[in-house]
């Protein structure tokens, strides 16, 4: 169960840049929540 941790946090980051380059009007700290969210 331990590899599908990383496997799932790998992913996170790569959506959170591609938002942040797709939104680039919007604020980093306003995009940061959404996304986490």
């Amino acid at each position: 169960m331990p590899f599908y941790t990383p496997h799932l946090e790998t992913p996170k980051i790569s959506v959170r840049s591609e938002w942040i380059s797709v939104l680039p009007e919007r604020p980093r700290e306003n995009s940061s929540p959404l996304i986490e969210r």
